[in-house]
């Protein structure tokens, strides 16, 4: 038994809503992927900033530390942000208490 013209436009129609279907999702997941690309290399770059950044304070914090004077960080404000061992040796004082009070 042969189809019709008609039944065949109508399954022609049906294989291409099914294979629009098909296709959307992988369309999807195709742009979540490039979306994914992106957001892991800004991740790996702000990665690598923190490490520089940690690396740079590291450095600072042995320099700081290196001096037998007392050393301290103030801010704007007037509060102690940092202090190193030898303004603890002096004070007699915690780092901990000493940090965020007003010189």
């Amino acid at each position: 038994m042969f189809a019709s013209d008609m039944e065949k436009r109508i399954k022609s129609t049906n294989l291409t809503s099914a294979s629009q279907v098909l296709i959307t999702p992988n369309e999807d997941k195709e742009k979540l992927v490039e979306e994914l690309i992106i957001a892991n290399k800004e991740l790996a770059f702000q990665n690598k900033e923190k490490e520089r950044r940690d690396g740079n304070s590291q450095y600072a914090r042995s320099l700081i530390e290196a001096s037998l004077d007392p050393l301290v960080t103030i801010s704007a404000k007037g509060k102690i942000l940092d202090v190193n061992e030898a303004s603890v040796k002096v004070t007699g004082v915690s780092r901990e208490k000493l940090i965020n009070t007003d010189f």
